[in-house]
């Protein structure tokens, strides 16, 4: 009895053992399980994140290297001086000759102390300013591009320059000194202008030059501004070719004949003006 009561007990403790060791291998084998598929998850999401880095990498020398690939400018550029680029000095736009354009701005505000031939004159001298910084234009285009280029920015330019520092100008100046003559001229009077020991002849004179001269800095953006549009959409764009339907044609030579359209009428303004302050 003895005997079979400690093999059945060496059988339980076997047994046990025996549960013991397949639970310890279990925990092991899981264990080792977890482990490998923790590497497995861990090379897995290095492996990606590498990837990613590639690609970004890659993407932002893409973009580093795409802009000065594909860029290009017609405007000749300085080599940058402290890190600021500086565009070729122009004469026609960064010397005093840029001012030779207000010639008739002014020529139309002098009016009552030029002779005949004065106002024509400074008409003059800005055209001569115009063509010669047309001339200027068109020939470094021609230079860089060619000559269909060159004939391009050439018509561009003069169009340009005779509509926004010509005639528009001109012609509004005209209008606002003939204004001030015609209310100077309706003074009452016995209203003194003698100013400093200025007779009234001479202020009535200066007046209106001082006015007009007053006038010309107020007016040169919205004219340029205006211009500038008028011209992107007619002139310009039909000599770069973008005008896409028999609409565009037509809108374009409509902006063009408004713009020429505004001198003639304002000089008319202008003279029916002066006759009632005679």
């Amino acid at each position: 009895t003895s005997t079979s009561t400690s093999t059945s007990t060496s059988s339980i403790v076997q047994k046990k053992n025996h549960h013991k060791s397949r639970g310890a291998s279990f925990r092991l084998v899981h264990g080792e399980s977890n482990k490998n598929l923790k590497q497995r998850l861990s090379r897995s999401t290095l492996s990606r994140t590498s990837g990613v880095r590639a690609f970004t990498k890659d993407k932002e020398e893409m973009t580093t290297s795409s802009p000065s690939s594909i860029s290009s400018s017609a405007e000749t550029v300085v080599a940058p001086v402290n890190g600021v680029e500086k565009k070729e000095y122009d004469i026609y736009r960064d010397s005093p000759l840029r001012y030779m354009g207000y010639a008739n701005e002014c020529g139309e505000a002098f009016a009552a102390w030029l002779p005949p031939f004065g106002v024509p004159a400074t008409y003059g001298v800005a055209a001569v300013y115009v063509l010669a910084d047309t001339f200027d234009k068109a020939i470094k285009a021609n230079k860089e591009k060619g000559m269909k280029e060159g004939v391009i920015v050439g018509l561009d330019t003069v169009t340009w320059q005779m509509l926004a520092s010509v005639f528009w100008p001109g012609s509004f100046i005209r209008v606002t000194v003939n204004l001030t003559n015609l209310l100077v001229s309706k003074l009452p009077a016995d209203l003194s202008l003698d100013i400093g020991g200025l007779d009234a002849a001479t202020i009535e004179k200066a007046l209106p030059t001082a006015i007009g001269l007053m006038t010309i800095p107020f007016i040169v953006k919205p004219i340029d501004k205006t211009i500038d549009w008028a011209m992107e959409e007619s002139v310009t764009k039909v000599l770069r070719g973008k005008c896409e339907s028999p609409g565009d044609y037509v809108k374009a030579a409509g902006i063009v004949g408004a713009c020429l359209a505004v001198p003639p009428t304002l000089f008319s303004f202008a003279g029916v003006i002066g006759d009632l302050a005679v």
